[in-house]
């Protein structure tokens, strides 16, 4: 019995075909988990933006590493991805991916783009009171009740 997508009690069967849900230096719940402790931020909040963005079946252009002119990069959480001139969503946030600067960045690993983006989602979103799916979609500050 399933219980979420992808998910399962039992986990993956001996005969079920590979996923790839394991790469460079470990499985990908291995690189959620390390994320969240060094980012403060909550892994399952960090595995459900992942899902958002990428989709369940993890499908997602900006994480296959195989874009045309920023190949081997990877931007797990779309950050800075919207279309800008000629560059396409997807080619504005590998490119953004691709410069060094801050958060871990380059993103050349799947890796170092989970951890980049659960750092940079924890310093601009959490640590400011954005820390809800809703208060970060419409940009604004969370606040206590009267």
């Amino acid at each position: 019995m399933d219980y979420g997508p992808g998910a399962s009690l039992t986990g993956p069967s001996a005969s079920a075909p590979s996923t790839g849900t394991t790469t460079g230096s470990g499985a990908y719940s291995n690189m959620i988990m390390n994320a969240a402790t060094q980012s403060g931020v909550n892994p399952y909040v960090l595995a459900a933006m992942i899902i958002q963005e990428q989709g369940s079946a993890g499908t997602g252009k900006s994480i296959s590493g195989t874009e045309s002119g920023y190949a081997g990069f990877y931007n797990f959480f779309n950050i800075e991805a919207y279309q800008s001139g000629n560059m396409t969503a997807v080619q504005r946030g590998l490119w953004w991916a691709s410069q060094a600067g801050n958060y871990e960045r380059p993103w050349n690993s799947p890796e170092k783009s989970i951890l980049g983006g659960a750092l940079y989602y924890g310093n601009n979103y959490v640590k400011v009171g954005q820390d809800t799916f809703y208060l970060k979609k419409f940009n604004v500050q969370g606040g206590e009740s009267v």
